[in-house]
């Protein structure tokens, strides 16, 4: 996606104020509550193992999440 346009959609979901803000931590940000969306998404299912199946990015990634703070 041209600079620009990724810039354009952080204005969409924060305003005028992602004009103000480096890209890269409006990227963290967004990783972050996906990290937090996928956490809470397992947490509800009753059975970890078919979450992990049926969302396999979403479980990777909050495996990756899991794994850098276990390295912290």
């Amino acid at each position: 996606m041209p600079a620009e346009l990724e810039q354009l959609s952080y204005v969409d979901r924060f305003g005028l104020g992602a004009l103000d803000a480096p890209a890269g931590k409006l990227r963290r940000m967004i990783m972050a509550e996906n990290v937090t969306k996928a956490y809470w998404a397992r947490e509800a299912s009753e059975d970890w193992v078919a979450w992990a199946k049926d969302n396999p990015e979403a479980n990777s990634l909050l495996n990756q999440a899991m794994k850098a703070a276990s390295n912290e």
